[in-house]
């Protein structure tokens, strides 16, 4: 059984968007890459973006902390299709969800305070980056995620239309404070066109909401600080849901489909519990909810998690075993490559064979139109 990776990042070519926008028009505020202090850095708008470093790939390297600092350390199955496509065949992954990385951001954040013209032109040729560079190296192996440029309600929809006419099979939101709250009607034209097309609406940790990560002390090794990062990924996701759950969005727009990449799933029967008494204690059915929570997460809603096993073996059945999904997070610092067959094997150990189906490779196929590529 091959596996369905729903959390892959693709690294951003340095042509990426210099080879798809105006020099002319734009000039150096096109995002590209510049030498900066002795390595190189990201510059969107005349300003460095991101990480210090190129890229985000440190599971590539030893220990999984390393970084590159110029382009050309960066190992080439982090930027090139036909390369990942490789590597994925020697995890037992036979397709992967891709999220951007530097200097996108995972969710698209670097560009949602641009100008309004400005942001969509970089947007475009990220989506086009994806399409022309990723899906059409393999249409069956890579389900590509539109960003959406958020200074414009109507070039946000046309996007989206415009993305999955290529080939996108998703759309990542980004959980924007400085906007309208994702339950008002604002959101309304999107959220139509979403459901319309019959693409998920996917969330990934740094979607714009609150900071939830200490600041941790100086001097601490790199890994200790990752390591206290980690409930954080969850805390956020954990908010994200709780606000749509309870948004009315799921109810006006039934056919809108949820996906917390990167979110594990311990946190999900806190949350449904949480909102359900709240729901039932408020008579929240009289204020137009009509559906208790629980119910529109398990009819909407789809959560990824890369090693929890104790989540999986003891909350499965009452999250649903068809609203699980897995990830590798491949190429950063918690993925679990280069041992995802022996993660899996330890997770999945005592989980029945058709749960394991479920998780690893039928729910991911339906949700993404995997089976209907082309």
């Amino acid at each position: 059984m091959g596996y369905v990776d729903c959390d892959a990042h693709i690294q951003e070519k340095p042509d990426t968007w210099t080879s798809r926008m105006s020099a002319k028009r734009w000039g150096d505020n096109i995002p590209h890459l510049a030498d900066v202090n002795g390595g190189q850095r990201w510059l969107i708008g005349g300003k460095t973006v991101g990480r210090l470093t190129p890229s985000n790939c440190c599971a590539l390297f030893p220990d999984h902390l390393g970084e590159p600092t110029r382009w050309e350390q960066i190992p080439k199955c982090v930027y090139d299709a036909a390369e990942r496509v490789k590597v994925m065949a020697t995890q037992g992954i036979e397709a992967a969800v891709c999220y951007p990385n530097v200097p996108t951001g995972p969710t698209g954040e670097n560009f949602r305070h641009l100008d309004s013209a400005f942001q969509l032109e970089c947007v475009q040729a990220y989506n086009d980056y994806v399409i022309d560079e990723w899906h059409s190296v393999a249409p069956d192996r890579f389900a590509p995620l539109t960003v959406l440029p958020y200074g414009d309600m109507e070039a946000m929809v046309g996007e989206v239309r415009r993305g999955v006419q290529r080939g996108h099979r998703g759309v990542i939101v980004l959980a924007v404070h400085d906007l309208p709250h994702l339950a008002d009607p604002y959101w309304d034209p999107l959220w139509a066109q979403v459901q319309e097309l019959d693409v998920p609406v996917n969330y990934h940790p740094g979607a714009g909401g609150p900071k939830l990560t200490m600041d941790f002390p100086v001097g601490w090794d790199p890994r200790r600080n990752v390591s206290g990062q980690a409930g954080s990924h969850f805390g956020g996701q954990a908010l994200d849901f709780a606000n749509m759950l309870l948004s009315g969005v799921p109810d006006r727009y039934p056919g809108l489909r949820f996906v917390g990449a990167e979110s594990g799933l311990g946190w999900v029967p806190y949350v449904l519990e949480a909102a359900d008494h709240n729901w039932e204690r408020f008579e929240l059915r009289k204020q137009g909810l009509p559906r208790r929570p629980s119910d529109i997460f398990r009819q909407q809603c789809f959560v990824n998690f890369w090693y929890e096993k104790v989540g999986l073996r003891d909350y499965r059945e009452f999250i649903g075993v068809d609203r699980i999904m897995w990830e590798t997070d491949f190429p950063h610092q918690t993925s679990l490559y280069p041992d995802t067959e022996k993660f899996v094997t330890y997770i999945f150990d005592g989980i029945p064979e058709q749960d394991k189906q479920k998780i690893l490779r039928d729910t991911p196929r339906k949700v993404y139109h995997f089976d209907t590529a082309g």
